[in-house]
């Protein structure tokens, strides 16, 4: 910074279970603190039963009080969207990140990204490239080619055109932001199952009515890790939060296509699942143990009952 002052920059981090990797994601954050930029870390643990509480207390010892820890009762998915605009609302840095517990970022990468930040007077956002990590360490990018198109525009406009008319793939992981810009209201939504999504559509709406952009860092800064217990890998889960915010945020016509690919996925897999001689009877037997398939089973009949009614009305 001009004045000499160093750049602050706070890791919003949510954990559950995550004993595995927990110390990881947090030492990840730590390590990028430089000559340029002061770290701070703050966690929600949402209740965690296995031997996440106990590595939060070592590791609180180590880092003192830039490590800041809120501990909860358990609340489940429902209580992220809550949990996150806490984290944002009491942040006390220049700047924000967010990191996943079971993830972590890549070694001298968060510097640069601050520093693009405070040289940008107009930028409220930074969007960066991250990778998709399995067990066995194979690696991939986390951003597709047609969303790096879209950020690379570095156009509020054109993200939130983007976000609107599908399930996009961007994450909060590859995500800076200025605090002011975030702590003006809230960014997650509390009615619904919090993630990304909802994230980029209040930001990019935001950023257009106060004349705001987002800048684009091509380069991979975060790690996302795969290990078969993810939340993003809940396919029940998953349905119910893009039924919710498709609802929400969507024009009619966008949210139904967008229901329907995710609905004839779940389709799909149950009807591998019961196998070619599965029934109608087979079906509505399965909808009885399964709720989100009894869901998937309304959405239809309400679609159904709509197109009746639009053909007798034309």
């Amino acid at each position: 910074m001009s004045d000499g002052r160093k750049n602050s920059l706070e890791v919003l981090i949510l954990s559950y279970n995550h004993a595995d990797y927990i110390e990881k994601a947090i030492s990840s954050a730590f390590a990028q603190e430089d000559e340029s930029v002061r770290i701070s870390v703050s966690v929600i643990d949402d209740g965690s039963s296995d031997r996440t509480p106990e590595i939060l207390d070592e590791l609180e010892s180590r880092y003192g009080d830039k490590l800041r820890i809120v501990r909860k009762e358990h609340s489940g998915v429902r209580a992220i969207a809550g949990n996150l605009n806490e984290l944002i609302r009491d942040a006390k840095a220049d700047y924000v990140a967010f990191l996943a517990s079971d993830d972590y970022f890549l070694p001298g990468t968060l510097s640069r990204c601050v520093g693009r930040l405070s040289e940008t007077p107009d930028a409220a956002l930074l969007i960066a490239q991250g990778q998709n990590e399995w067990d066995g360490g194979e690696v991939g990018p986390a951003l597709d080619e047609k969303t790096i198109e879209v950020i690379s525009s570095e156009d509020p406009s054109i993200l939130e055109e983007f976000v609107t008319s599908r399930v996009p793939v961007i994450y909060l992981q590859g995500t800076l932001a200025k605090r002011n810009f975030l702590s003006s209201e809230p960014v997650f939504d509390p009615d619904l199952i919090a993630d990304d999504w909802v994230f980029f559509i209040r930001s990019s709406r935001r950023m257009i009515k106060s004349g705001r952009r987002f800048i684009f860092e091509k380069s991979i800064i975060f790690s996302r890790t795969f290990h078969g217990e993810n939340t993003s890998l809940n396919s029940e889960v998953h349905f119910e939060r893009v039924c919710e915010v498709a609802s929400k945020y969507l024009n009619k016509r966008d949210s139904f296509r967008v229901i329907r690919g995710v609905s004839f996925s779940r389709w799909r897999k149950l009807y591998l699942r019961l196998g070619f001689q599965g029934s109608f009877g087979a079906f509505v037997d399965y909808a009885k143990i399964d709720p989100m398939f009894s869901k998937l089973l309304l959405f239809y009949a309400k679609s159904l009952h709509s197109n009746i009614i639009k053909r007798k009305n034309s």
